[in-house]
């Protein structure tokens, strides 16, 4: 077991599936949340007895952390250095101090092979610490990594990029971010193959048409960033029947109807949105939860509404007559256990 290369376990979980693509905004993009948040889970599985991740901090660029390089287009981290700041020459009696060193523990885990965003990996000094299996191991996946780095940015069709990942990327992978790439063309039914992704991020594309049923088949998904395309049609309840773990979704500036909408038994609170233009929506469930204040006009659409047990006050006359003059398609309405009255 390599003492040096020991240190990279659960590292690798932070790198982000994400391709630099040459076209964009010079502007430096700075540190990303989601890369943030796993170098700081990284940091936790360490030990650093030197405290050579001081910089590592929640707050902060984590761009510029020791260690750390980021491309100045997308914020993406593409160098990752954590290697021994004291040299160990192999002619001298010096020896690193042991304290310079990051310890974790195991191996180098096999599923490096989703580094392809990485495009400089350096964890050792020592190469003759490691064994052949890691040496072997290390020097498959930068070959890997170069492959489905230059062939992603070969094309810029969604689908394309999805069959390159899908050829040299394991379908262990758990963070996608391709924001701001100039990616065109349709989703399709590949998405549903990545069934470990966490995040999802396709924001501010040129991608077009439908949003597949087998986005349903993420049921690991917890954030979904689909926002500034040119999507369109309906996202029905068999989208999400099984993203029971989706916890930010954002589709905002695209062409897309949303008909069903069940956000029953959570923690949300505050005051309920007014909801008349959102005229193809007919299905809402926002029971047992923390929403209050008064009730929101809706809709004349709208053919289910479950607001039971919540913390809404006032009056339900202008909810109710509201644009009275109005045919409503209101078939089914729960309003029990609020704080309402009627006039």
């Amino acid at each position: 077991m390599s003492v040096v290369l020991v240190f990279a376990l659960f590292l690798f979980e932070l790198l982000v599936i994400s391709i630099s693509f040459c076209n964009g905004s010079s502007d430096h993009m700075g540190c990303l949340e989601s890369e943030r948040e796993a170098l700081l889970r990284f940091k936790q599985d360490l030990q650093d007895p030197s405290n050579r991740l001081a910089s590592w901090n929640i707050g902060g660029d984590c761009c510029t952390w020791a260690g750390i390089v980021c491309d100045n287009v997308t914020g993406h981290i593409i160098e990752l250095n954590l290697r021994n700041p004291f040299t160990y020459y192999r002619r001298s009696r010096y020896k690193a101090n042991p304290r310079s060193m990051l310890v974790g523990k195991g191996p180098i885990p096999s599923w490096l092979y989703r580094l392809t965003h990485l495009e400089q990996l350096s964890v050792a000094d020592r190469p003759s610490l490691a064994s052949r299996e890691d040496q072997d191991l290390l020097s498959n996946i930068r070959q890997r990594l170069s492959k489905c780095r230059t062939g992603a940015k070969s094309s810029q069709e969604i689908s394309d990029i999805f069959d390159i990942f899908s050829g040299c990327v394991s379908k262990g992978l758990e963070i996608l971010v391709l924001r701001s790439s100039s990616i065109s063309g349709h989703l399709t039914e590949q998405i549903g193959h990545f069934k470990n992704l966490d995040t999802l991020d396709l924001g501010n594309n040129s991608i077009v048409g439908l949003v597949p049923l087998s986005l349903n088949e993420l049921s690991k998904l917890r954030i979904l960033h689909l926002s500034d395309n040119k999507l369109n049609g309906t996202l029905s309840e068999i989208h999400f029947v099984n993203l029971t773990k989706l916890s930010v979704f954002s589709v905002n500036e695209n062409n897309l109807t949303l008909k069903f909408l069940d956000l029953g038994e959570n923690q949300i609170h505050g005051e309920m949105t007014n909801l008349t233009n959102a005229t193809q929506l007919w299905y809402l469930r926002l029971h047992s939860n923390n929403f209050s204040g008064p009730l929101s006009l809706i809709s004349s659409n709208l053919v289910y509404l479950d607001l039971f047990n919540n913390s809404f006050l006032g009056s339900i006359s202008h909810f109710w007559c509201y644009r009275s003059n109005e045919t409503k398609r209101l078939r089914a309405l729960s309003l029990g256990d609020n704080y309402l009255q009627g006039e």
